[in-house]
């Protein structure tokens, strides 16, 4: 931090870091570990305490492919520094402790993100939302789902994935049984075959070359000045 104010003032900065533990068995260093998310999260606390944003590591795991394992430990990295308050969570799709990409992970992450943001929201407690007097309409043994508050209401209370299987055991093995690696695989494949990148506006386009060029009159100035 205090390299980038005397390089250049008043330039925005995010404190963070990547700190873990060794394995005492193996010697290698664990992205998965309790540890690891622990000592991030108190990267939060030392951010907010000087008062700037902070960044952490989470949705990643030390197993070798997208299994249990990376799932357990991507989930339970993004919720630690949800909880933490992170504002910066990156490194979402590494296995290995950070030596492979993998596509499956990154679209598991993103269900697993999508949980850790309704979590994190909390319940907004208010008259509207608590809706007394439609709870003493209804009454016991009545039913909500007819009521224009529950339709108004249940799209931003209830999160809806796209990946968990909610259904019964029968509905679920009528549908052909899939896993939830199944059912990864199959999206990703979905999203490889149909996604197209929407060209950025000329506009940023300009603007991204503008950035470039006074970068590399810069780094031309402080070679011949050096």
């Amino acid at each position: 931090m205090v390299l980038s104010q005397l390089k250049n003032p008043g330039t925005p900065f995010v404190l963070g870091g990547n700190p873990s533990i060794m394995d005492m068995a193996t010697g290698n260093v664990s992205m998965g570990a309790p540890e690891f998310s622990l000592m991030t999260a108190a990267y939060g606390d030392i951010a907010r305490f000087y008062g700037f944003p902070s960044w952490g590591t989470a949705g990643c795991s030390d197993a070798k492919t997208p299994d249990q394992q990376a799932g357990i430990e991507s989930a339970f990295g993004c919720l630690a520094q949800a909880l933490g308050g992170i504002n910066l969570i990156h490194d979402v799709g590494y296995l290995d402790t950070g030596m492979i990409c993998s596509a499956e992970m990154l679209v598991m992450g993103d269900e697993v993100i999508g949980m850790v943001k309704r979590f994190i929201q909390g319940i907004e407690v208010n008259g509207e939302t608590l809706a007394r007097e439609l709870i003493e309409k209804v009454g016991p043994g009545g039913n909500f789902l007819q009521e224009e508050h529950t339709v108004r209401y249940f799209r931003q209370e209830h999160w809806s994935p796209s990946l968990m299987a909610r259904q019964t055991y029968d509905a679920w093995e009528n549908e052909g049984g899939k896993t939830m690696g199944d059912r990864v695989q199959e999206k990703v494949r979905h999203i490889l075959e149909t996604h197209k990148i929407s060209p950025l506006p000329d506009s940023v386009l300009d603007e991204l070359e503008r950035i470039k060029r006074e970068g590399e009159l810069e780094l031309t100035r402080e070679a011949s000045e050096n």
